[in-house]
């Protein structure tokens, strides 16, 4: 029974994604990685096509200390993925909470670990995705 459900659900999402490129006016895809303070330390992985982008989101409260002061962006092989811009993002009916991402965009097909460094004055994070770009 097991594996018929997990059938089933990788059907489902073979079938979405094949649904979004069928998109008239869609011209690519793009991967949202979302981290907080209790996710920030778990391994990501994702798998992306050439064009692609890739943003890693950073929800951080708004508190003395917990206000991102700086932050940067860094891929391991630039020429794989290439880091892009730092975005403040606004999310209606958020309250305490606020949000920045770091977008990079997929250049050619490979393997390399993305990074959003964030310091906030304390202990800040480091979030890291491995990315396969095919």
């Amino acid at each position: 029974m097991k594996s018929r459900t997990l059938l089933l659900v990788v059907l489902c999402l073979s079938a979405s994604v094949a649904f979004a490129a069928a998109i008239k006016g869609v011209t690519g895809g793009l991967t949202l990685v979302e981290k907080n303070a209790g996710n920030a330390n778990e391994k990501t992985d994702i798998t992306v096509e050439v064009g692609d982008k890739i943003e890693i989101t950073w929800t951080y409260p708004i508190t003395p200390g917990g206000t991102p002061t700086n932050v940067d962006s860094k891929s391991d092989a630039e020429g794989v993925v290439k880091p892009g811009d730092i975005l403040t993002i606004v999310k209606p009916g958020i309250l305490g909470a606020g949000i920045v991402g770091a977008f990079f965009k997929a250049e050619k097909t490979g393997k390399t670990t993305i990074y959003f460094n964030i310091n906030d004055g304390g202990t800040g994070a480091r979030l890291a995705c491995d990315v396969t770009v095919k």
